[in-house]
């Protein structure tokens, strides 16, 4: 029923695997207070660190994701292998259809892109469009390997996926993921849902992604669309956690101001936007987005596809592949994100 697929060959790991160290993070901290008085930093700072401090003691004892899901889903086919290309989409196509009904879980979005070209080319399967609940597009125009950044960019070049939809990616970002693509024709294949409009009758985007000729739906979701401020989500990329897991890992005692700032910075991953003043990589999607959520929207969705026989999966020899669960990385706390894609799994995927 489930399949963990294995990483890319190419693509590095995302997080580093030194001890954490509770006492660096503490004495970290009081050297970042001299200098980061009353910026927004330091109001970042404090507001994760007293979110997590009561749970750094015994972050050792937790999991990483991939542990929790091996212990908690009974039907999961544990896929170690790494592979790279082609021999990837082989590999795949050798172990993915062995479950009646198959939902793939990965810590890369890159894995979508060899998922649905291998399912194109094996299975010969017509018309997959594609539903992406992500805080970001990941339609990135460039001509460098897959990545997880341009993989729906080079599906909808290569004709792998007749359209996309978009939900969960904030107001603010879509003119420039729209900018982003130079293709005028894949444009008009690219749409965006608004997770909080569950009127059927009156959710113009989707009628016009509904407008393409459409046989199988494919749902692909990147666990940061969800809000992790509200929630202890650690075990994905842009956790809030990281950024005190990075502050582990470096020593500031003994750097000078200039040294401490570049630091801190690159712990943060801060950036200035013209548009929005102080950004940082961990503000990047709506705060105001939970399973429930995307639950409702999943149960909408498969209303509308039932009623236009688009079927919910890609179906191949009576066996079908629904979708998969991407960027699960790193520290699961307390099990919670391992909770939220249980949750995700039994109420919208296979439902």
């Amino acid at each position: 029923m489930f399949t963990w697929l294995p990483h890319i060959k190419e693509e590095k790991p995302y997080f580093k695997t030194e001890k954490y160290s509770f006492d660096r993070v503490n004495s970290n901290i009081e050297i970042i207070r001299k200098f980061y008085i009353k910026t927004d930093t330091m109001k970042l700072i404090d507001k994760i660190y007293l979110k997590y401090n009561k749970y750094m003691r015994c972050l050792e004892q937790n999991k990483t994701i991939k542990d929790e899901i091996i212990k908690g889903l009974d039907d999961l086919m544990v896929l170690n292998v790494e592979k790279s290309g082609n021999k990837y989409c082989e590999f795949i196509w050798e172990n993915m259809y062995k479950f009646d009904r198959n939902v793939l879980l990965s810590d890369s979005h890159a894995t979508t892109y060899y998922i649905l070209k291998t399912i194109k080319e094996f299975a010969q399967s017509e018309q997959i469009a594609v539903v992406c609940f992500d805080a970001h597009a990941d339609i990135y125009e460039d001509e460098i390997d897959i990545w997880k950044g341009n993989i729906f960019n080079r599906l909808l070049r290569e004709e792998i996926i007749e359209s996309i939809l978009f939900v969960g990616v904030p107001e603010f970002r879509k003119q420039s993921i729209m900018n982003e693509v130079k293709d005028l024709d894949m444009c008009k294949k690219i749409f965006f849902g608004d997770i909080k409009d569950k009127k059927i009758e009156t959710n113009i985007e989707i009628k016009r992604f509904l407008s393409k000729n459409i046989k199988s739906i494919y749902y692909s979701i990147d666990v940061d669309v969800f809000s992790n401020l509200n929630n202890l989500y650690t075990a994905m990329e842009y956790s809030y956690l990281h950024p005190l897991l990075n502050l582990s890992y470096v020593d500031l005692k003994h750097m000078k101001k200039d040294e401490v700032y570049d630091t801190v910075d690159n712990c943060f991953f801060v950036k200035e936007s013209h548009n929005d003043g102080y950004k940082n990589l961990f503000q990047i999607g709506r705060k105001d987005i939970d399973i429930c959520d995307l639950i409702d929207y999943v149960g909408m969705l498969d209303i509308i596809f039932k009623e236009n026989n688009i079927s919910k999966g890609i179906v191949y020899k009576n066996r079908t592949i629904i979708g998969d669960i991407v960027e699960l990385n790193g520290i699961d706390l307390n099990g919670e994100t391992h909770k939220m894609v249980r949750k995700v799994i039994d109420n919208a995927l296979m439902k």
